[in-house]
């Protein structure tokens, strides 16, 4: 059965322009018809998440941390706690840790597709403001294929946009993760792993399980 690009993204809870970075990079199998994708439908069992309930806000901050191997800023019970270090132990023992954690972590922060010159890209790459994230991260030791992926905190949004002169797109070579308190430097490996996992591509996939079994 083909399906196209809307309905690949709506059945794998993704965004469109997301499915087509996917198609670009290979990861999605597609072919061109009448100017349009079709993908091939039985991609969906490649691309399925594994079911499972997604956490609280307060779980997923506090498991973030406990993947960063920081101090949990949440303020968590013993039951909370010791229920958290059994969802590490599980996380590390999956054979695809990127697709559970993904559901754990699901809509964890606000993300911002946008688009911006080659100039302009260059310039946020080194911005103060932002954080790469995901392939962009120097630790992933992947190339971003020129999506870069970052962090900026809500305050500095506004400025960030218009500074590097940012426009929403349906094609963007930007997507900005916003978080709600600024992030320390270098960016916390849960934030990283969370953003790999949000990939379905293979690459990330496998990055997220080599860095977690290191854990």
């Amino acid at each position: 059965m083909d399906i196209g690009v809307s309905e690949f993204a709506s059945a794998k809870g993704l965004s469109r322009s997301r499915v087509l970075q996917l198609i670009r990079k290979g990861d999605v199998k597609a072919r061109r018809v009448a100017n349009q994708w079709i993908i091939d439908g039985s991609q969906l069992i490649n691309y399925a998440p594994k079911v499972s309930r997604p956490f609280s806000p307060k779980m997923r901050r506090a498991f973030i941390d406990l993947l960063s191997g920081m101090e949990v800023s949440s303020k968590l019970d013993p039951t909370e706690f010791s229920r958290l270090r059994k969802k590490l132990v599980l996380l590390r023992e999956d054979e695809d840790p990127a697709l559970l954690l993904r559901s754990w972590l699901i809509n964890r922060a606000d993300r911002i597709e946008l688009n911006a010159s080659p100039k302009d890209l260059e310039r946020l790459r080194l911005a103060s403001e932002v954080i790469p994230s995901g392939a962009s991260n120097p630790v992933s030791g992947m190339s971003d294929g020129g999506m870069f992926e970052a962090y900026v905190s809500r305050n500095q949004l506004s400025g960030v946009l218009k500074k590097f002169l940012l426009v929403k797109s349906d094609n963007p070579n930007v997507l900005l993760r916003v978080a709600e308190k600024p992030l320390s430097r270098p960016l916390p490996l849960g934030y990283l792993l969370a953003d790999l996992s949000e990939s379905f591509g293979p690459r990330e996939r496998t990055k997220v399980k080599e860095l977690i079994k290191k854990l």
